[in-house]
């Protein structure tokens, strides 16, 4: 299934389909968890950003890649 973000999602993976740049708070819907753990995990370099000004956010690809990690 596609989502809005560019992603698709299914059988427990993510792989980006299209260059997307996440916010924290999609991030953290498509991970089902709270958006201070995906602040945390960005913290701790775990998972690659991007700053826009002041505004952080995960390209798809790098949403995909911390998954694979995992």
């Amino acid at each position: 299934m596609v989502q809005p973000s560019g992603l698709a999602v299914g059988r427990g993976s993510v792989r980006a389909v299209a260059p997307a740049l996440l916010t924290v708070r999609q991030v953290a819907e498509l991970l089902g968890v709270c958006t201070a753990i995906v602040y945390r995990l960005i913290d701790r370099g775990e998972l690659a950003h991007v700053r826009v000004s002041n505004a952080i956010r995960v390209k798809g690809s790098d949403l995909a890649a911390f998954l694979e990690q995992r």
